[in-house]
C-alpha cells in the first residue's frame, strides 16, 4: 500500500484519524480511506475534478453499510487539497 496518508475529520464532535492510500489503475487513481477495522471506502474524482464516495451496499438489505455524512466529510477534506 504505497502513498498511505492520514485524513482528518471532525465527525459528530469527535476528531479523528482515517488511513487512506491511493490505489492506482483506471482512468483515474482512487483513494481508498478505511473507515471501520473491515471497510474501505473508495474514494474517485467525478467529472468535475471532485472527490465522491463509492456507497457500498448491503447483499441482502441492499442499505448503504456506512453514513453519508462521513463520506461526505471525507470527500470535502480531499477536494480541500487537490
Amino acid at each position: 500500500m504505497d502513498h498511505q496518508f492520514e485524513i482528518p475529520v471532525t465527525y459528530k464532535g469527535e476528531d479523528i484519524l482515517f488511513a487512506a492510500f491511493i490505489k492506482p489503475g483506471g482512468y483515474t487513481p482512487r483513494i481508498a480511506v478505511e473507515v471501520d477495522v473491515d471497510q474501505t471506502i473508495l474514494f474517485e474524482q467525478d467529472e468535475e475534478g471532485n472527490y465522491r464516495g463509492l456507497m457500498p451496499f448491503d447483499a441482502d438489505t441492499k442499505e448503504a453499510d456506512v453514513d453519508k455524512e462521513l463520506l461526505g466529510l471525507i470527500a470535502e477534506v480531499l477536494n480541500s487539497v487537490k
